[in-house]
C-alpha cells in the first residue's frame, strides 16, 4: 500500500520557526513544504523566510504566511486535500472501463 505524511514541526527553541512537510515521495516521487528555515538560496524570495517547497525540495516559491501555525496547517491540509481530489479523479478516468 502507498503511503504519504504530514509532518507539522514547531520549534521550542526558536520563536515563530516552522515547517508543515507533506511526504509523497513513496507514492509520485514529491514533497510539499512549507516553512520559514532563513536559507541564504531563498533570500531572493520575495515573502522571505517564507516560502514553499512544491514537488521537489529544489522548486521553491513566496508563501504568504497567513499569521499563525494554526492556518498555515488548514492552508496545507486544503492544498493536499485539493491536490488527492485532482488525483484521484485523473487517475480513476484513466481506470474506467470502456467496451467497444
Amino acid at each position: 500500500m502507498m503511503k504519504a505524511s504530514l509532518i507539522i514541526w514547531i520549534s521550542r527553541r526558536l520563536p515563530n520557526r516552522y515547517a508543515i512537510h507533506w511526504e509523497r515521495r513513496h507514492i509520485d516521487g514529491s514533497i510539499y513544504r512549507w516553512d520559514n528555515t532563513p536559507h541564504e538560496s531563498h533570500r531572493h524570495i520575495p515573502t522571505f523566510p517564507h516560502h514553499f517547497h512544491e514537488k521537489h525540495d529544489n522548486i521553491v516559491k513566496p508563501y504568504s504566511y497567513p499569521g499563525n501555525i494554526e492556518e498555515a496547517v488548514k492552508e496545507a491540509l486544503r492544498y493536499a486535500k485539493e491536490k488527492m481530489r485532482k488525483t484521484y479523479h485523473k487517475n480513476r478516468r484513466a481506470f474506467i472501463f470502456q467496451p467497444s
